[in-house]
């Protein structure tokens, strides 16, 4: 594309050698990813300034650059002088790409959590339906089936596009993203056309490091409605409400005029209404009524949360028109998220599962659906053991609240390290600690070293309980302050149980 057509309309404060004919072969703001005929805007970041880099750009070959500051590149380069190159980039990424969003149907999934889960639902509807998509994740990227390691939740405006690109070029029609409170409050979806958005939960203790207080992370969370979803020029805009939740009118006034609202729940009032919820040891079923009629539904995911999550993916399934028949074959095809209540292989007569709760809302339910697999189990005396740790550099305020509802929950727990950070792993675990009930005390054990305490945990196992490793769910790493270890919690859990039970 020519630089000419780039920047047309743009605020351009000047251009330095300027170009009218000039081909650009790629954009890119990392440096390291710059090509020969490649655009490289300059970005200044939260811990970063990509004018630093620009020395780097030039010698890999950038032909312009698009920087806030005069930059002398000896006519080496086009330098494009702009008021606030983050603020162009979306646009930039979409000229570039030639707006593939606006060919697809953008469904874009918010919440605390939920989302994954949700998101893998709605895929398998979709697929269900016979068509195929494209998923943006926190677990990874999937294009028609091929898949890619997840860097963000929510990419920023540049890889969303060339992801796009490629879902576009695959033949799929929608696009599943989910939106994170921190890609909201970024920027990171700015200028999206989103065609349906959806709310599972929110719960008043998460990212307060980054957002400070909860009506601020409400705020940023329902932007995808009030702000994007608003903005967007598609028809047909559809927005799907958890209206259990307890920010469920926060959300309802943040829908736009013009866009059809779908709640879901198990309360009287819903669009979509759940009832007959049974919890079973290989996941839940329930009925539900909807304008399109009533439908039994048996999902292969344990948990009353996962009924909720079932029950969202319904909800956008109805927004869509998409018979129930094909809807429910889609939610009962799916039978395991990773890292999310993900068991591993064992023929001890236990259950060793892993997960990614890593708040105290997220560990909470994680305990629950655990007290329900075993209540539904044939050996209902067994014990619910639990390993977790919270992360470093991160809000401080959940740890005792994880604490607490470990002790009131598991039988016996193991506190241990999980992404300490730059924060020393006792500091981590004595906040943890803080918050144990008194009489629950001689429950707990601590062992900073993550591999250790899973082994530990694991050996206490008898037949019929349950053993939960809790905070990393598919993540396959560790990072101590500057460092990051390589790190999976099924592959120390699956040696754990070759050494202590040959």
């Amino acid at each position: 594309m020519k630089l000419r057509d780039l920047l047309e309309g743009l605020p351009v404060k000047k251009v330095l050698s300027p170009s009218d004919n000039l081909e650009i072969t790629g954009l890119a703001i990392d440096s390291r990813k710059v090509r020969p005929g490649y655009l490289y805007v300059a970005i200044i970041g939260e811990k970063d300034d990509g004018h630093r880099y620009l020395p780097e750009a030039l010698e890999r070959g950038a032909k312009a650059i698009l920087t806030q500051t005069d930059f002398e590149s000896a006519g080496r380069a086009v330098d494009v002088v702009m008021e606030n190159t983050r603020a162009v980039l979306p646009e930039l990424a979409g000229r570039f790409y030639r707006y593939p969003a606006q060919k697809l149907r953008m469904v874009g999934v918010t919440g605390t959590n939920g989302k994954t889960t949700t998101t893998y639902l709605i895929e398998s509807i979709i697929a269900a339906a016979g068509k195929k998509s494209g998923v943006i994740g926190t677990i990874n990227y999937r294009v028609a089936g091929r898949q890619v390691p997840a860097l963000n939740t929510t990419p920023g405006p540049l890889e969303l596009q060339e992801i796009f690109s490629q879902i576009v070029e695959a033949k799929c029609r929608y696009a599943v993203i989910e939106v994170s409170s921190h890609g909201l409050a970024q920027g990171r979806v700015s200028g999206l056309p989103f065609d349906v958005c959806l709310f599972t939960n929110a719960t008043s203790h998460e990212h307060l490091d980054y957002h400070g207080t909860f009506r601020n992370y409400l705020a940023a969370k329902a932007s995808l409605f009030s702000s994007y979803l608003a903005k967007s020029d598609k028809e047909n805009r559809v927005a799907v409400i958890n209206r259990d939740d307890r920010a469920a009118r926060y959300f309802y006034r943040s829908v736009p005029p013009g866009v059809r609202l779908v709640s879901y729940g198990f309360r009287p009032g819903a669009t979509v209404r759940g009832f007959g919820l049974a919890l079973k040891e290989d996941g839940v079923s329930f009925r539900a009524r909807t304008p399109m009629g009533e439908i039994e539904v048996k999902v292969k995911l344990p948990g009353r949360h996962n009924a909720y999550n079932a029950l969202a993916a319904l909800a956008f399934g109805v927004g869509e028109g998409i018979p129930l028949q094909t809807i429910r074959q889609g939610i009962e095809e799916l039978k395991v998220v990773p890292g999310r209540f993900e068991e591993v292989e064992t023929n001890h007569g236990f259950r060793v599962v892993v997960d990614y709760a890593h708040t105290d809302a997220g560990l909470k339910n994680l305990l629950m659906t655990a007290h329900a697999v075993r209540k539904a189990a044939k050996e209902k005396q067994g014990r619910i053991f639990l390993v977790f740790g919270c992360g470093g550099d991160r809000d401080k305020s959940k740890r005792p609240k994880m604490g607490r509802i470990a002790s009131a929950f598991a039988d016996h727990f193991i506190i241990t390290s999980d992404n300490p950070r730059n924060e020393e792993p006792l500091a981590v675990i004595n906040d943890v600690v803080a918050g144990i009930l008194f009489s629950r005390r001689s429950r707990y054990e601590i062992i900073p070293d993550r591999a250790e305490a899973i082994r530990r945990i694991i050996s206490l196992a008898k037949k019929g309980d349950i053993v939960l490793i809790a905070g990393k769910g598919h993540e396959t790493y560790q990072i101590m302050k500057d460092t990051v270890i390589p790190f999976d919690d099924r592959m120390v859990a699956g040696k754990a149980l070759s050494e202590t039970f040959p």
